[in-house]
């Protein structure tokens, strides 16, 4: 992984970048957490889904606090190496004064706009308005229709727009009327990829390692060497390791090779280094290049379909899982997270307002107090990302339990589906080839539980723990 580094792009938020390769990876995931000396902080991780993606804004974080970073990128269920890890502070909050906001730009004519049409971007208050629709109505200058405002704190998402009756002048700034939040957001828009001149790398075809070299057992993880191109690897009889030779004749002692081949789980390790180039070690010490790689360890590698008994064990993991939450539980948590949002959102959207109109965008409204969360969740950012000023106690208040509400609903909500008697057979041997248990693939942790003797009620409990784990980055994308 290489060009990983990040930005402070206000107190609140971080810009962190990387350079992206779609043909070994199909998505990565960012750790992070924040330094506090003298204290091991717990990481948390946010999952990036996409293996062309090359940046990623991480909110809302504290202001004047050093957060420290990793990147590991992921190729189906396995993921490589993290990064070296980097640190970034983040910048004090401003002080507030009225005067720092930015106002809305005077007019500078009354002329009005004769003509409008799709994609013309307007100056609404102060924010770029890109239309969507726009119909010119009798008097001249005054127009209704859609579009959407890009917000700072969104990135790439589009806040849907509309409005009934709009004077915009001859420079394309609205004047006078009102603007008014749509109830639902627009969905992202893909950023379009720079043109290139360099062709296309072509993706090595994969090798299915059970089918060439059959019988061996190979190390699930591939061992890479970013930024080492290798140009042979040799094993070293008087230190019974493995030696790595540099394109540039710089050496490399192998210190994990040999603790990987000699714990009986693996027969063989791949390791690949910067140019893509693979070489498989062997335990008898032989070593084979494959120029290009292609070689996947953690696919096709002799596994075998779950079995019935296999299955039988995820099921009643996800049965006592249920239990800890039965229908009386499951509507409680409903109801409640029904009643806070609708506490949560009547006080972001009062409060929104209030900053839209501090910050000179008095002309744009957003929904009424009943609004669904999604304008909420858009106000709360909206907060976060342009404005100075912390969040007043009683949004910050209830902001908590609503957080905490929503996200045990959400997961009672996945588990009573998972649950559920037709839950297809399939789905679970779907779900069993991307569960981790214990940082080992399902079918691994099974057999060793079953090779130590250890019960059918402890492999069961560290099942229901592997599945929480997995719904987590389902409960945030609620």
């Amino acid at each position: 992984m290489s060009g990983f580094r990040a930005e402070a792009v206000a107190p609140q938020r971080l810009r962190v970048s990387w350079q992206a390769q779609p043909s070994r990876f199909s998505g990565y995931r960012l750790a992070y957490r924040r330094v506090v000396e003298g204290q091991e902080r717990a990481w948390s991780q946010d999952e990036i889904k996409e293996g062309s993606t090359a940046a990623y804004d991480l909110l809302p974080l504290e202001p004047n606090w050093t957060y420290e970073l990793r990147l590991q990128g992921q190729s189906g269920s396995k993921y490589g190496p993290f990064t070296e890890s980097i640190q970034v502070t983040m910048p004090p909050l401003r002080a507030v004064e009225c005067d720092t906001f930015p106002k809305a730009k005077a007019p500078k004519s009354e002329v009005p706009l004769r003509e409008a049409y799709p994609n013309m971007v307007v100056d609404a208050y102060g924010k770029e308005m890109t239309l969507i629709e726009a119909q010119m109505l009798p008097q001249e200058g005054w127009f209704s229709g859609s579009g959407y405002i890009r917000l700072a704190f969104t990135a790439n998402l589009r806040s849907l727009v509309h409005f009934e009756k709009l004077y915009i002048n001859e420079h394309r700034q609205a004047v006078r009327g009102m603007i008014h939040f749509a109830r639902r957001p627009v969905p992202p828009v893909p950023v379009p990829e720079e043109e290139s001149t360099k062709p296309e790398e072509e993706t090595p075809a994969p090798i299915n390692p059970s089918a060439r070299w059959p019988g061996v057992v190979f190390h699930n993880e591939i061992l890479r060497y970013e930024g080492f191109a290798i140009d042979s690897i040799a094993y070293d009889e008087g230190s019974g390791g493995w030696r790595i030779y540099h394109s540039g004749g710089e050496l490399l002692s192998e210190t994990s090779l040999p603790a990987l081949l000699t714990n009986g789980e693996a027969e063989a390790v791949v390791v690949e280094d910067s140019g893509g180039d693979q070489w498989v070690v062997h335990q008898d010490g032989q070593v084979e290049e494959v120029k290009g790689g292609g070689i996947r360890p953690g696919e096709n590698n002799g596994s075998t379909t779950p079995t019935s008994a296999d299955i039988t064990l995820l099921r009643e993991a996800i049965r006592q899982l249920r239990a800890s939450y039965p229908d009386e539980r499951l509507d409680s948590l409903r109801r409640a997270y029904e009643e806070q949002t609708r506490m949560f959102s009547d006080q972001m959207v009062r409060q929104g307002q209030e900053i839209l109109n501090r910050l000179g965008f008095s002309g744009i409204r957003l929904p009424s107090s009943n609004a669904p969360i999604p304008d909420s969740v858009q106000v709360y950012l909206l907060w976060q990302g342009e404005s100075s000023e912390p969040l007043p106690p009683p949004v910050r208040q209830s902001a908590q339990p609503w957080q905490q509400t929503r996200q045990q609903y959400h997961l009672a909500r996945i588990i009573e589906v998972l649950a559920r008697p037709g839950y297809p057979e399939a789905d679970y041997q779907l779900l069993s080839t991307t569960l981790q248990v214990q940082e080992q693939s399902y079918e691994t942790y099974l057999a060793q539980a079953r090779a130590q003797g250890l019960s059918e009620q402890v492999i069961i409990q560290a099942l229901g723990k592997a599945l929480l784990q997995w719904m987590e980055p389902l409960i945030n994308k609620h």
